[in-house]
């Protein structure tokens, strides 16, 4: 079962530096050990789509949805725009 985290700390700061400023976060849910230290979802307070900034920072639609990679990770949108989920690259 996950749980809603609301913002705080240094990694919550760290991953905001990694998202678009327009991108409103409301929280992120916590997986289930031992999924913890390599996936991530992302609650946004309000849906989101790329704009012609973001595209030139790295996101790219790849066949139903839009997503990035960046330092280590993979992120991509859900169909809705309202969650954002990550998994670290190994």
């Amino acid at each position: 079962m996950s749980e809603l985290l609301m913002p705080a700390g240094r990694l919550w700061q760290r991953l905001r530096r990694q998202l678009p400023a327009d991108m409103a976060l409301a929280g992120w849910w916590r997986w289930p050990r031992p999924l913890h230290d390599r996936r991530m979802s992302l609650q946004l307070a309000r849906p989101w789509s790329p704009q012609p900034a973001d595209l030139a920072g790295g996101w790219q639609w790849q066949g139903r949805r839009w997503c990035r990679q960046w330092a280590g990770w993979c992120w991509w949108l859900s169909a809705d725009g309202r969650r954002l989920y990550a998994c670290r690259r190994h």
